[in-house]
């Protein structure tokens, strides 16, 4: 986990965002608003979730914290160079951005949703709201340019 910067966590119960030190993770935080339990659950593991039709809304919808959706497929050479850069930025910014990836052939529910029509594609949703698309290879310092507003 990284230092300094708190960490933004929503209420999955009243939607307010809750500034939480390092220090203070692991000790059970509540919400400063409704003072429920902050769900901490799967925010800090560090790697792309994988998602499907069936999680989509609950895996990136419904996060605590911005999500980067990476869609995907196995067959696309762009994809499979994209894959690393998700890892590490997964693993880089864990506790303020979620990574998903999303097989595109597996999901078709999602993915025609979404009108899906070329890979790579990532989707950075924030609060369960769409907000900006990258299309194609796009480069690990762009992608940090357009998450940086989100953490």
């Amino acid at each position: 986990m990284e230092t300094g910067k708190p960490y933004i966590i929503r209420c999955t119960n009243c939607h307010a965002k809750n500034r939480i030190l390092k220090e203070k993770v692991n000790e059970k935080p509540v919400c400063g608003k409704c003072h429920k339990p902050l769900n901490m659950a799967g925010i800090f593991i560090g790697k792309p979730v994988e998602v499907s039709d069936a999680t989509f809304e609950t895996e990136v919808l419904h996060s605590q914290i911005p999500v980067l959706t990476f869609f995907w497929a196995p067959w696309c050479s762009a994809c499979q160079g994209v894959l690393p850069i998700m890892n590490r930025i997964a693993s880089g910014l864990r506790g303020r951005i979620k990574v998903a990836k999303i097989n595109i052939d597996k999901n078709p529910s999602t993915t025609s949703h979404f009108q899906v029509m070329s890979v790579p594609l990532m989707i950075i949703f924030d609060n369960g709201k769409e907000k900006e698309d990258m299309t194609g290879a796009v480069s690990e310092l762009d992608i940090l340019k357009k998450l940086a507003s989100y953490y």
